[in-house]
């Protein structure tokens, strides 16, 4: 009998410990609530912002503050070196049969010239310099043309006539130079900006020992 009530009462405790476990609530992991974020001031942003500035831009800002190359300045200086130039020629652009150097740009000429324009054996040569001024953009033509009308203004030499007439006393006289204006046309057959032949014919006026003079000067020319 006492061996039957032992193993019974074992029995029975480890039933009464399995029920008390199976009723226990499981336990859950606590709960970590977030806190809301605190707003950042200005400072902060600032600070924030300027140090994640990206290689780009600060290249771009090296970029911005380097000082212009010497072809740069070049570029935007008054008179750039390959505006230079030069031609041969007869015509008023040359002041007679001379040379003339100039600078010129997209549409736009200025020249001073030196040349001759008269010659005898007794009087010599009358040579004279003048300056001009040509614009190619005056007229409303094919884009082809636009550059290679041109109308210009010159003051300098404009013919030439003799000191004096001759005479049994004085046989011997000078050519001089008739100073005055003159209104021109051009044409240049590869563009004023280009090197190549120009054609052209100028109105001027001039202050002769006697009177005024006008005349017709034509053109004929190569600019380099």
């Amino acid at each position: 009998m006492k061996s039957l009530i032992l193993p019974l009462t074992m029995l029975l405790g480890v039933g009464v410990v399995q029920a008390q476990t199976d009723t226990q609530p499981a336990q859950q992991d606590p709960v970590v609530e977030a806190s809301p974020a605190e707003p950042m001031t200005a400072d902060q942003q600032e600070t924030e912002m300027s140090g994640n500035e990206t290689p780009d831009g600060v290249e771009q800002s090296e970029q911005q503050q380097a000082p212009p190359t010497a072809k740069e300045k070049q570029e935007d200086s008054v008179f750039a070196y390959d505006d230079f130039g030069y031609g041969l020629g007869f015509g008023i652009l040359y002041s007679g049969l001379g040379a003339n150097v100039n600078v010129t740009k997209a549409n736009d000429m200025k020249y001073a010239s030196l040349g001759c324009l008269g010659h005898s054996s007794e009087g010599g040569l009358a040579c004279g310099v003048g300056v001009g001024w040509i614009r190619t953009d005056l007229f409303d033509v094919d884009p082809f043309y636009a550059d290679k009308h041109g109308v210009g203004i010159y003051v300098g030499a404009v013919g030439s006539e003799k000191s004096r007439e001759p005479s049994r006393r004085f046989p011997d006289y000078d050519n001089e130079i008739v100073w005055g204006l003159a209104g021109s046309y051009h044409y240049f057959l590869n563009g004023i900006k280009n090197p190549g032949t120009n054609l052209g014919a100028s109105f001027v006026i001039g202050n002769g020992n006697d009177d005024i003079e006008f005349g017709l000067l034509l053109q004929v020319g190569y600019q380099f």
